[in-house]
């Protein structure tokens, strides 16, 4: 879709009036017999013909500018999009949305009762001393299953397996009650986003040709909801948070990689051979600086400290203290590497706060493709890390 902009709109109006009454002009002379109609009519077309030449180049400076950016300028148009408009690469899907529908009433079961009898115990183990006696009181998943907005399929750098990706949104109207101790909260309004990842693996010559499925999702999906029960909530400060850790927790310990749910479909391939696969090889990561930071402190200067993530691993650099131009040294860190395809080196910039929340000042990533091209040699790379929207 290209704008024409107001100013062309204009522009373009007014010639189009102008080249309306200039052949006006011409048609009433020529009425009258007058012999100007040859110049008027040479007019007219001649103001024509400049208006439709600037249309034009409107037309054309908008393609190149759509042509670089697509993803950009779709995203101007629509905040929230599926990632299959702009990945050619990534298929439409709704055929499974179709069969999630008929699942979900059998779906929300099994998870009513996983959630009760696996989650809720490793929840109480993991909170702190004081806070006992951790229950969910009521679980409602409701109606609207998650929807699958995209799947990708690998075909390059892959072997003797199958990988799937599909990206998952849920935005639907769960309603779930928990107790603390004495105080007892609403859980709504609950919104899930995640690249899940479906691994066939290994492939056979005889069926069923696939000796077992992997499903788990590469990186920490995100997880936001809304609390209700005011008066409980404002009695216990850091709830939220407490139970959105909780919750991230335990999906990790089930799903998020290293760990993994796995489904074997042949006797020749034990669970145990596809929840501990093979690592690919061992990356490591050495932050050296940082240059020209802005400051967030009321001194204008800031404390600064990188955390890098790879597959739910994360390692934080030592922060350094009143600078905008930090360096590190020394700073090594080491991340087994499990998977390669779609997989990437995430970098966070924050300041830290010892009083508030910690200020992101910057991110930034680098796709596991990119640093497998530089095997066996060492390389610096200097990333311009992207600011945060606030």
């Amino acid at each position: 879709m290209l704008k024409f902009g107001a100013k062309e709109a204009v522009t373009f109006s007014r010639n189009l009036g102008i080249s309306l009454v200039f052949s006006l002009i011409g048609w009433f002379v020529h009425w009258l017999n007058f012999s100007l109609i040859g110049v008027l009519f040479l007019c007219a077309v001649f103001s024509w013909h400049i208006t439709f030449e600037q249309y034009r180049g409107v037309k054309k400076d908008q393609a190149k500018a759509f042509f670089g950016k697509e993803k950009e300028t779709i995203h101007e148009i629509f905040e929230e999009i599926p990632s299959w408009v702009y990945f050619p690469d990534v298929e439409r899907t709704e055929w499974l949305n179709k069969l999630m529908n008929r699942l979900w009433p059998d779906v929300t079961h099994y998870a009513r009762e996983f959630l009760k009898h696996n989650i809720e115990p490793n929840i109480q183990k993991s909170l702190p001393k004081k806070i006992n006696n951790f229950s969910f009181e009521t679980i409602d998943l409701g109606d609207k299953p998650p929807k699958i907005t995209g799947v990708k399929l690998y075909t390059k750098h892959v072997e003797d397996e199958i990988i799937l990706d599909a990206n998952i949104f849920y935005a639907g109207d769960a309603k779930v009650s928990v107790k603390l101790s004495k105080f007892e909260a609403g859980i709504k309004d609950v919104e899930f986003k995640g690249t899940l990842r479906i691994v066939l693996r290994p492939l056979l010559r005889h069926p069923p040709f696939v000796g077992g499925i992997q499903i788990y999702f590469l990186t920490y999906p995100m997880l936001d909801f809304d609390l209700t029960n005011v008066a409980s909530v404002l009695g216990l400060p850091g709830l939220y948070s407490l139970l959105r850790k909780a919750l991230l927790t335990q999906l990790a310990n089930y799903m998020v990689l290293p760990n993994k749910i796995v489904l074997p479909l042949s006797q020749e391939i034990s669970a145990s051979h596809l929840k501990f696969s093979e690592p690919k090889g061992v990356l490591m990561v050495k932050i050296v600086e940082a240059k020209d930071l802005s400051g967030h402190d009321l001194t204008s200067k800031s404390d600064p400290y990188v955390k890098i993530t790879v597959s739910g691993e994360e390692h934080c650099t030592g922060v350094k203290m009143n600078t905008h131009n930090p360096v590190w040294e020394n700073e090594v860190f080491y991340f087994t590497v499990l998977e390669t395809s779609g997989v990437k080196l995430m970098m966070e910039l924050f300041d830290k706060d010892d009083a508030s929340k910690d200020d992101a000042m910057g991110s930034g990533c680098v796709s596991y493709h990119i640093l497998f091209m530089l095997t066996f040699r060492t390389n610096t790379i200097t990333y311009f890390v992207d600011q945060p929207a606030n």
